[in-house]
């Protein structure tokens, strides 16, 4: 177990999953993961939706959005 900073809100947190890369506290991502939902849930139904398209129906920023595309979160399994 160790000690990080949470790179969205800043507080200390333990890390008792080391697996947890994204070195997010809890909170932040449980939040994370709704707004990853949104997305995902809307691309199901609106399978050639862009970016913009994203952003503006779900409500979650772009930059984020950007985040779940470089890190794989939509590709098929």
């Amino acid at each position: 177990m160790s000690l990080k900073k949470c790179k969205k809100c800043g507080i200390l947190f333990a890390d008792n999953n080391s697996s947890n890369n994204r070195n997010l506290c809890p909170q932040c991502f449980k939040e994370e993961r709704k707004e990853f939902v949104k997305v995902r849930d809307y691309l199901w139904s609106n399978p050639g939706a862009d970016l913009n398209e994203l952003h503006q129906k779900t409500g979650v920023s772009k930059k984020l959005i950007q985040k779940f595309i470089r890190e794989g979160r939509f590709e098929q399994r």
